[in-house]
């Protein structure tokens, strides 16, 4: 069946600069000087009849553009696309593993909400964490007199719970010591518990380990192996440092240990894995020792 003409709209004239009538005829709408005219017959000339093949049959002819809409289209195809990218956060299954050395004093809330950060980072990025213990007690045993009188306390109290996590690393092995760990801090922390017996035997059984090594905080017979994994980690920093500390990689194959990172709340997801990669970077800058500012919020357990 012949195709139907466009609409065309009536006659209309218009002066010209020479003062001539001149008889214009606008173009059917939806085409473009470009585009053939259609037969006032009805009759569809060779043109039609390829355009038409070219676009298949029961497909609508493509509009024409017009000459400067195509130098637009040619304008923006010129110009280069910027890309950006970013590291995903889900590890890759065939990426080293980092080994990460983690060094904490289970009473201390600071560490603790960095400890939850870099369970996060294992997550999210291809790393396996050593969990090691440290402990306040020992750190500020030499200076008690300097200090005020809650911290005062640790010297005793505070060798509970690490006397507890060295006793479990001697029975099961170090593999222990991050389940240990998570339970001691859910409950020391999250929960508000008291550090007694009673807390310290719940926590055992979380970990899935013997309830009867909650007597080890009571005996001092664990405080060489204790002090001895405190100054392994103290070696590496300097002894003006507290809990935590972190071993990561460093240049030339190095192992390179922070204090830290002091943060709160612990970042979940993208913002844990952006602060993981931001400590790798600063690891892996020869020379650099230090980046501090002073603490303006308390510690926040989420």
């Amino acid at each position: 069946m012949p195709r139907r003409p466009g609409p065309i709209e009536p006659v209309r004239r218009r002066k010209t600069r020479a003062g001539s009538d001149e008889t214009l005829r606008r173009r059917p709408r939806g085409t473009c000087s470009g585009c053939p005219r259609p037969q006032a017959t009805g009759r569809r000339s060779r043109r039609d009849v390829l355009r038409e093949a070219s676009c298949g049959p029961g497909r609508r002819r493509p509009q024409c553009r017009s000459p400067s809409a195509d130098r637009a289209v040619a304008r923006i195809a010129s110009i280069p696309i910027v890309t950006t990218t970013t590291r995903s956060i889900v590890p890759e299954d065939n990426a080293t593993t980092t080994q990460v050395d983690f060094w904490f004093d289970p009473r201390c809330p600071w560490a603790w909400i960095t400890a939850c950060w870099m369970r996060e980072v294992e997550r999210v990025r291809p790393v396996e964490i050593r969990w090691r213990v440290m402990s306040l007690a020992v750190l500020n045993e030499n200076r008690l007199d300097e200090l005020p009188e809650q911290y005062r306390r640790w010297d005793t109290t505070g060798r509970y719970p690490v006397r507890i996590c060295v006793a479990a690393e001697q029975k099961y092995g170090s593999k222990v010591l991050g389940p240990l760990y998570t339970a001691l801090g859910t409950r020391i922390h999250n929960l508000g518990q008291t550090q007694n017996r009673e807390t310290f035997a719940a926590a055992l059984a979380d970990a899935g380990l013997s309830e009867e090594l909650a007597d080890a905080a009571y005996s001092s017979d664990y405080d060489d192996l204790v002090r001895a994994s405190h100054h392994e980690g103290m070696d590496l920093v300097g002894e003006e440092i507290g809990t935590p500390i972190i071993a990561v990689p460093g240049p030339a194959d190095t192992r390179v240990a922070f204090f830290g990172p002091v943060v709160t709340p612990a970042p979940k997801a993208e913002a844990a894995a952006q602060l993981w990669d931001g400590i790798c970077l600063l690891a892996a800058t020869p020379g650099f020792f230090e980046l501090k500012r002073g603490r303006t919020a308390d510690p926040t357990f989420d």
